[in-house]
């Protein structure tokens, strides 16, 4: 170290340095959508992604929807590692409170009502008859 008390370069501390602040940075960003779902399930309908109740939800799909998501609400670049770390963590906190149901290895079951499929207005008058 250097009378600042800054570390030198190579040094592994400033390594650690440089994870904690990092962690910390995406800390801060995380509640954007952990616990708020709708946000990010609303951004992917707005985008085209396939959102409804009893729907399929893919990995892949939610990773794309995340580097999207800072990109448009943020204008910062998150790259696919740190899209995947963030996918996944909003994906087990909705699993968690049961917003999405496990199906298969990357795969989910969306249980929403929200994003209830509005009944055709046809069906209806059908039905009535």
């Amino acid at each position: 170290m250097n009378n600042a008390g800054s570390v030198e370069p190579g040094v592994p501390g400033k390594v650690l340095c440089s994870l904690m602040y990092e962690t910390t940075t995406w800390s801060i960003l995380m509640p954007n959508l952990i616990g708020n779902e709708t946000e990010l399930l609303d951004f992917m309908k707005r985008s085209g992604f396939p959102v409804f109740h009893l729907s399929n939800m893919f990995f892949r799909d939610v990773q794309y929807a995340v580097r999207d998501y800072y990109r448009a609400s943020e204008g910062k670049d998150i790259g696919t590692r740190k899209a995947d770390e963030l996918a996944a963590q909003v994906i087990a906190d909705m699993e968690k409170r049961g917003i999405l149901a496990p199906h298969s290895r990357n795969t989910w079951v969306l249980h929403h009502e929200r994003y209830l499929v509005p009944k055709a207005a046809g069906k209806e008058a059908a039905a009535d008859a």
